[in-house]
């Protein structure tokens, strides 16, 4: 049996230096800080992964909030 296919809504919100906050569905689940030409997607405190591009560092903060999800 399939799930229904759910819309969510992603925003990315620049802060301050270069770091952008992203947020699904009105909640913030992750950051993505530039630093020293590689990408960092900050999931939690204990959760971090590092890439060569913005686009696989966002990819990555939106597979664990779907993975995480009810």
């Amino acid at each position: 049996m399939s799930k229904k296919e759910k819309q969510i809504n992603v925003e990315i919100i620049d802060e301050k230096n270069s770091i952008k906050n992203v947020q699904i569905n009105k909640e913030i689940v992750g950051s993505i800080i530039n630093e020293n030409d590689k990408f960092i997607a900050k999931i939690n405190d204990d959760l971090n992964y590092t890439f060569k591009n913005e686009s696989d560092a966002l990819e990555q903060i939106i597979k664990e909030y779907n993975l995480h999800q009810n």
